[in-house]
């Protein structure tokens, strides 16, 4: 059974009969709809709150640590620029 479109999403089109299109770039958009009420079966629709409060817990969890994860990288980036410039700046002080 088919519903009713609830918001349109912008996808590729194949592109057929352009050489750009071939090419990878201004390809055509079309429009794919996905329906406004989840299907019977999906993570939506959970009866049990416990299950549904540990999905959402794990989640949670995998997100916060793919934040920290970047902040992590970010800091390392940042302490190797700023060991790089002291050894510049020790560098420059003994050939003065």
């Amino acid at each position: 059974m088919l519903m009713e479109p609830c918001c349109p999403v912008m996808s590729r089109n194949s592109g057929k009969g352009t050489a750009q299109a071939a090419e990878g770039w201004l390809e055509p958009t079309r429009f794919d709809y996905f329906p406004m009420f989840p299907m019977p079966d999906c993570c939506w629709n959970d009866t049990d709150l416990k299950s549904s409060r540990a999905r959402h817990q794990r989640r949670k969890l995998h997100m916060l640590k793919g934040w920290r994860d970047a902040v992590e990288r970010q800091l390392a980036a940042v302490n190797a620029a700023i060991g790089t410039l002291e050894a510049q700046m020790e560098r420059d002080q003994t050939n003065d």
